[in-house]
């Protein structure tokens, strides 16, 4: 089965001006490591999550610019809620049971960005 993954912009400044980079990550920990390094030189521009058809209704894949991110964490398990608008959220991995006593924490959220 398909997973989401994250195409991510970093912009870098060099001398010769900025420059975008474009970065196709499927690991959430590996995403929390570019979040957790900005500097005045580098920094996350935009993130868009690449969402197979089976979980965004369509049948295809489609790139939708991400709004904020959130890990929900409930009896050891980790799922993520991928918010593209306020109307319009996926969350992977489904599971069977809702969750009972969730910790839930932000991730990513362009407004902070």
């Amino acid at each position: 089965m398909h997973s989401p993954w994250l195409y991510v912009s970093l912009a870098r400044r060099l001398e010769e001006g900025t420059i975008i980079e474009m970065l196709m990550i499927s690991d959430i920990n590996t995403f929390e490591i570019f979040l957790a390094q900005p500097t005045d030189d580098a920094w996350i521009d935009e993130v868009q999550l690449v969402s197979p058809g089976w979980l965004n209704g369509t049948g295809t894949w489609l790139m939708e610019q991400l709004i904020e991110l959130t890990e929900i964490l409930d009896e050891g398990r980790k799922t993520y809620s991928y918010v593209i608008n306020p109307n319009k959220e996926y969350v992977y991995p489904i599971h069977e049971t809702l969750p009972v006593a969730p910790t839930i924490r932000l991730v990513y959220s362009k407004k902070t960005q």
